[in-house]
């Protein structure tokens, strides 16, 4: 038995061009769109991971989600009575306690960061 050995050819791409004269040649610019990154590939980080702040004040929350998709940080308080958070990451002291902030992506909530806020009783005053 002879064994024949077969060799494939593939071509990727053909392109023919056609030429013109009476036109002037055009140049065709393609854009992308953003990738978005997802899965694991995202380490999300709260800065700072740790905070105290007297009643009533407030302080501000950030990631390190990339721009692509930091409107899809989703934040929430463990303890909402005693600190509240916008969606923008501010946070509020609202009574004494500490609360557990989390920041996760609404597109995989699997990708998420904490931070701690602290809230200490305002000074009295002098």
């Amino acid at each position: 038995m002879r064994i024949h050995p077969v060799v494939t050819l593939s071509l990727a791409a053909v392109a023919l061009v056609a030429c013109d004269t009476a036109f002037p040649p055009t140049v065709a610019v393609i854009h992308s769109t953003p990738t978005v990154i997802v899965g694991s590939t995202i380490v999300l980080v709260i800065s700072p991971n740790r905070i105290q702040i007297p009643i009533g004040s407030t302080a501000q929350l950030s990631t390190n989600a990339p721009q692509v998709v930091i409107a899809d940080v989703v934040w929430s308080s463990s303890q909402p009575s005693i600190v509240a958070v916008a969606q923008d990451g501010t946070v509020l002291g609202l009574a004494f306690g500490s609360s557990i902030i989390t920041a996760r992506l609404a597109s995989d909530p699997t990708i998420v960061a904490t931070a701690i806020v602290d809230v200490a009783p305002t000074a009295p005053p002098p």
